[in-house]
């Protein structure tokens, strides 16, 4: 179920699709209103977009969870609400996305963060750019690889000496910015924080 959005849009956005692109709405949150501008994806559980705050073009992601999912017996609401204090927990490293704002509409749950710009690690290693029988293009494949494995092991072990465990490191949790070749982390719902469990 969508949020009931009528309000702020004058649509009844029950009768609209989760992943809304040519048709944009509008969450208003204290004074910010926020505009859903592209789907990245969807599900029953929820969707995440890009979007913006009015008035201003920086992008960030919007991440929802409706209510009565559940993923690994975990609530997807709860998942999601986990990820925020994640974030904010890690803001201080720039390999993780800054936490902007949470909020709830009805019962769906609504997270906002920074967009990290990058590729997901199976769109880094099919882009064209990448190409290990061309002789022209294998040395800078490698030296690209390089940099992003190095990047991605010393992300992961200064994660490691805060005692942080990301929890899922899969192909789609780990973007490559594909001009710098550097590493960032997405989708932090599943991290744990081994300082809080020892204490």
């Amino acid at each position: 179920m969508t949020p009931n959005l009528t309000a702020f849009t004058g649509v009844d956005s029950q009768n609209l699709p989760d992943v809304m692109v040519s048709v944009q709405f509008i969450l208003a949150i204290g004074v910010k209103k926020i505009i859903p501008t592209e789907g990245i994806n969807s599900k029953p559980s929820g969707a995440t977009f890009l979007a913006h705050v009015a008035g201003s073009e920086e992008e960030f992601v919007l991440k929802n969870a409706h209510p009565g999912y559940m993923n690994l017996g975990v609530a997807c609401t709860d998942s999601l609400k986990n990820e925020a204090v994640n974030i904010k927990r890690m803001m201080k490293f720039d390999f993780i996305p800054n936490y902007i704002a949470d909020f709830s509409e009805d019962e769906d749950y609504f997270l906002c963060e920074e967009k990290k710009c990058g590729l997901s690690v199976d769109d880094y290693r099919a882009d064209s750019h990448h190409n290990f029988i061309d002789k022209k293009l294998r040395k800078k494949t490698i030296n690209d690889y390089r940099k992003s494995i190095t990047d991605l092991l010393k992300n992961v072990q200064i994660l490691h000496d805060e005692r942080i465990f990301l929890g899922d490191i899969s192909s789609e949790n780990v973007l490559v910015d594909p001009e710098t070749n550097l590493v960032s982390f997405v989708d932090l719902e599943q991290s744990v924080f081994l300082r809080q469990l020892q204490e």
